[in-house]
């Protein structure tokens, strides 16, 4: 087993460049969407425009993975093996000059570990945040204190997802090996042995939540998706292949009742894993774009973001493209809870927060 080497947490004030329009009127926010819709679920279906709402260098070079939690701070991880914590729901964000207001409120903290990090993610109560990196290794860190709450060894392969739920205690992660390595791990016990069984060829992409673990890659060069039991993740309770589709899913999303939206070089596809093996495509967006992360923004709408830099809004109904905006080259983007923005970043080592003005 690896060594692996967490150093405390750092934290450091980051300085943001205050507006200059000075003597121009302050400008209001947008106001609030109807109950139960987000801002950004408005501007999926048409009704606004997508436009970049902040950004801030990470300082950290080229990022590999980000990850949001339910209190809003952003974490990035980087190619120097620097996590980098912001607090972004901590600043009032002006619409008009894309300045944050108070700019002391938006900080950064620093953990490191031993090498490249490949995926990050929080769990569903923010206290705790697991990463992999490009040898193998899955750490967890108390998101409080930046210290190692624990730390194994999943392979000999880079990882390429990682997963938390039951507040932490339960991590899943998958490699780049074929078969994907696709493991669980309890944070107060010891690691599975064997990895869990898996008809995917390669894993790419893991979600995990009171009740759902799910697991998305490709079987035969085609994009699947497997759905567990988070209480017994060796259990495959449904699955759904996009027979007819070329390509790996990148990333999933839970549309909930069975219901996944993929994404992938070229393509976006919803799978119904309830449904029959020739009706498992509910719907089917073929593209240009190599889509690198896709976001539910609620059971009809999604955001979806491409290598290129493009972040796109739709419908999941016939993935409709409604809304578009050209940003920089991204690896990685993920909503911000409230509905409000989109965080996202990528090889210029920029995060950014991209909203919707309806």
């Amino acid at each position: 087993m690896k060594t692996v080497l967490i150093a405390s947490l750092l934290l450091s004030a980051c300085t943001v460049a205050p507006g200059t329009g000075a003597d121009e009127p302050p400008v209001e926010p947008p106001d609030a969407p109807p109950a139960g819709t987000s801002q950004l679920a408005l501007c999926a279906a048409g009704e606004g425009d997508l436009r970049g709402v902040w950004s801030v260098d990470n300082g950290h070079g080229a990022v590999s993975a980000l990850t949001v939690a339910p209190s809003g701070t952003a974490a990035l991880a980087g190619a120097d093996g620097t996590v980098k914590t912001w607090d972004i729901n901590s600043g009032e964000l002006d619409w008009n000059s894309a300045e944050v207001v108070d700019p002391g409120a938006a900080y950064g903290a620093e953990i490191a570990s031993a090498g490249p990090l490949t995926a990050l993610r929080f769990d569903g109560t923010g206290q705790y945040m697991a990463g992999g990196d490009a040898f193998g290794s899955v750490l967890v860190w108390s998101a409080d204190t930046g210290f190692a709450a624990g730390g194994w060894t999943a392979g000999e392969e880079p990882i390429t997802a990682v997963a938390q739920g039951f507040e932490g205690q339960l991590i899943a992660s998958a490699t780049s090996a074929y078969g994907g390595e696709l493991r669980t791990w309890n944070l107060v016990g010891t690691p599975e042995v064997e990895p869990l069984a898996t008809g995917l060829w390669f894993v790419n992409a893991l979600r995990l939540d009171d009740n759902d673990f799910v697991v998305a890659g490709d079987i035969y060069g085609e994009p699947a998706v497997e759905l567990r039991s988070a209480a017994f993740p060796s259990a495959v309770i449904g699955a759904a292949t996009a027979r007819g589709v070329s390509g790996s899913a990148h990333d999933v999303a839970n549309l909930g009742e069975g219901r996944f939206l993929l994404a992938g070089s070229g393509f976006l596809v919803v799978l119904d894993t309830n449904a029959v093996d020739g009706d498992q495509i509910v719907a089917l967006a073929e593209s240009e774009h190599d889509y690198v992360s896709i976001v539910a923004l609620d059971d009809t709408h999604f955001a979806a973001a491409t290598a290129g830099g493009r972040v796109q809004l739709g419908t999941t109904a016939d993935l409709e493209i409604l809304s578009e905006l050209e940003s920089a080259p991204m690896s990685a983007m993920e909503a911000v809870p409230g509905g409000w923005q989109l965080a996202a970043s990528g090889d210029d080592g920029v995060l950014r927060l991209i909203g919707c003005e309806g």
